[in-house]
């Protein structure tokens, strides 16, 4: 046993003194053979390092979206390319389905949402902004926090009082890090009172943040900008195990309003994040599988390279090992 062991050893490291020296002799080779294989294995390596780390950044940005919060609106977010002549004839969402939806159980907030964009200025500063209209409860169904000062009111909302609160960007743009609370902005050339600033969110690569936005009471956008403009209305729920009974709450409740019979088909739509998570699930299987064969094929001629310098190196030592 003892002399079988040894033997083994010996033998073993005969064998990696000879592979060293190979290695040692035929520099290049080796070094080229090591290149092959290091760009399969990194490319790979690459690759899923990648689409992991943009995969948990998109369903972060999406999950801000709300799990607990439905969109109403004319189009919906997703596979609308192929079915644009169908969406295209939905009616447009009104004040007659947010008070509708304002009555459903299951609904903790009922948001109106309307948008323009705008210039914004103050003093010698100036920039183009998206003025979003909305009521005192978007902060608790968007999970906003200021940054200084506040949101608006219920009666400042009610009201219609000419005050606004400023994305993060649009605060340092105009105001360069003074204090703004109080002071006059300019959108789209009518005054408005600064009451606060939305705490910073970054740059997104799917949705768009509240950075270069400004909110004002909605019934002020209404009276100042008119309501003729694309309406949508945020519904939460305080359980997100009750998403699924809620939109079959606001189904009800918008087809009753518009009168749809029980055949025909719903001209709205009902968004939620898992509706672009789930587009962007399809989009990334097939960016997978032709990443997948970029690196298939690093790997084929990591291969190819490897099989010609052994062939190469078998034909030279032919002589030495012989040929039966």
């Amino acid at each position: 046993m003892i002399k079988i062991l040894t033997y083994w050893t010996s033998s073993f490291g005969e064998a990696v003194r000879s592979a060293l020296h190979s290695l040692w002799a035929h520099k290049l080779r080796s070094g080229l053979t090591l290149l092959s294989i290091l760009i399969g294995v990194a490319t790979i390596i690459t690759i899923v390092s990648v689409i992991s780390g943009l995969n948990r950044k998109i369903a972060d940005e999406f999950a801000s979206l709300g799990t607990k919060v439905l969109y109403v609106d004319r189009f919906p977010w997703a596979g609308r390319g192929k079915n644009w002549f169908k969406f295209r004839g939905n009616p447009p969402i009104t004040m007659a389905e947010y008070n509708a939806l304002k009555k459903i159980s299951l609904a903790e907030y009922v948001v109106p949402k309307i948008h323009k964009g705008l210039s914004a200025s103050f003093e010698q500063n100036e920039m183009d902004v998206v003025v979003n209209g909305t009521s005192w409860e978007y902060p608790q169904v968007r999970r906003l926090d200021m940054e200084t000062g506040r949101f608006f009111s219920y009666g400042e909302n009610q009201k219609g009082r000419p005050v606004c609160v400023l994305g993060w960007q649009v605060w340092k743009n105009l105001f360069e890090n003074r204090n703004p609370i109080g002071k006059w902005v300019k959108l789209g050339g009518i005054n408005f009172r600064v009451i606060g600033v939305l705490a910073k969110q970054g740059a997104s690569l799917t949705i768009s943040t509240s950075d270069n936005d400004v909110f004002i009471p909605y019934n002020a956008f209404r009276h100042i900008f008119g309501g003729r403009r694309r309406l949508s209305i945020l519904v939460s729920t305080k359980d997100p195990k009750n998403i699924d009974e809620l939109k079959e709450e606001i189904r009800y409740a918008i087809r009753g309003v518009r009168g749809l019979r029980p055949r025909e088909d719903d001209n709205f739509a009902i968004n939620s994040q898992d509706m672009l998570l789930d587009e962007y699930n399809k989009t990334t299987r097939i960016l997978w599988a032709a990443l997948l064969a970029i690196a298939g094929l690093s790997l084929l001629v990591g291969g190819i390279g490897v099989m010609n310098i052994m062939l190469i190196t078998v034909t030279e030592r032919t002589r030495e090992i012989g040929i039966r």
